[in-house]
């Protein structure tokens, strides 16, 4: 009698994955290549625990961690953080060093700031608002020690705290250096509204008539969240403009002249809460805002931007981008001196136009 036997296959030979170069194991004491800051409120230490044990060893990365948290409760937060996985914890005190592989939970009585060199500094001070740590002031000053070379993971936080900050990167410039850079959406939203109108300006004169025509009309009550991330890249952005509009049981504009209008009060109330968010985490005052690119050419974007910021807008027609190239290869052939010579050339030919608040 024929009796059937399943033929189990041998399981295949395992192959060594190489590691990636980024897990190799790193020389001790080496200053991180990335750092990231891991935000969490009251209910956060056990979404961070989940997080840290799912990471593998060797990560050329070291964490800061700005956990709300009543201060004496730091070494059992540490204990507990650091339990099975193999992510070293520790307190940043003054004077401690960000390595790669650790996580570092900053102080709660007083703040700290981040050198170049990846070691920890006092600041002589306490956190500013309501909150200890500040997730928002954590986040900035790791940028300014470590450049674009540092991120932000929130798992959760007390109002906005961490909010603001995130939203702010650090772009490296030409000379080495690095600027706050935040990304507001721009004219995007109303070029992608123009195409789903027959009658779109081609040409500059229908450009200024339907500016002209949207500024006769009464600046807009209610304002559009520009920060909302269905403006990205929806299929219809005048559908998802007035989605948002009837989420919010507000009128929809009637013509192409009221979204304009909608579109740049909306843009330049934007631009306003970018300048205000970082006088608060710069501790400037700023003085004026310079407009450059297709926006500096839009005289209601401009205006609007000046009203919702009360500040003074320049606007300069040229490409901000195209121009920066230019001025450092002019520096690195040592045709102009450096970035101040440059600006004084520029501005005897630049074309400008100046727009006070309140004005229009």
């Amino acid at each position: 009698m024929y009796k059937r036997q399943d033929v189990i296959p041998a399981p295949p030979p395992r192959i060594r994955i190489p590691q990636p170069r980024e897990f190799q194991a790193i020389r001790p004491g080496d200053r991180p290549r990335q750092v990231w800051v891991l935000g969490a409120s009251l209910g956060g230490p056990a979404a961070v625990k989940l997080f840290l044990d799912c990471l593998p060893a060797n990560l050329p990365v070291a964490f800061v961690l700005a956990q709300h948290i009543d201060g004496s409760f730091l070494d059992t937060l540490c204990g507990v953080l650091g339990r099975d996985n193999p992510i070293l914890c520790k307190i940043g005190v003054d004077g401690e060093a960000l390595r790669h592989g650790e996580l570092a939970i900053v102080p709660v009585e007083y703040a700290v700031r981040f050198r170049h060199d990846g070691r920890i500094q006092s600041t002589g001070e306490t956190w500013e608002g309501p909150y200890a740590p500040s997730i928002d002031q954590v986040i900035q000053h790791v940028g300014e020690g470590f450049g674009n070379a540092c991120g932000a993971i929130l798992f959760s936080g007390m109002g906005n705290d961490g909010a603001i900050a995130a939203r702010v990167a650090n772009d490296q410039t030409g000379r080495g250096d690095y600027r706050p850079l935040v990304n507001v959406i721009g004219l995007w939203l109303l070029e992608e509204t123009l195409k789903e109108f027959k009658a779109r300006p081609q040409k500059a004169a229908e450009w200024t008539k339907l500016i002209n025509a949207a500024r006769a009309l009464p600046a807009s009550e209610h304002l559009l969240d520009v920060t909302d991330s269905a403006f990205g890249n929806p299929t219809s952005m005048r559908r998802a403009i007035d989605q948002q509009l009837k989420r919010r049981r507000l009128k929809l504009p009637r013509d192409l002249a009221a979204y304009t209008r909608l579109i740049c009060d909306s843009l330049g109330q934007g631009h306003a809460d970018v300048i205000a968010n970082l006088t608060k985490l710069s501790g400037r005052t700023f003085k004026r805002i310079i407009m450059v690119g297709g926006g500096a050419q839009n005289a209601l974007l401009c205006q609007a931007t000046a009203n919702a910021a009360g500040l003074p807008v320049l606007s300069c027609q040229l490409e901000g981008s195209a121009v920066g190239n230019m001025a450092n290869q002019l520096i690195a052939l040592k045709a102009v001196k450096d970035l101040p010579e440059f600006r004084r050339h520029l501005t005897k030919q630049l074309k400008s136009k100046t727009y006070q608040p309140g004005t229009g």
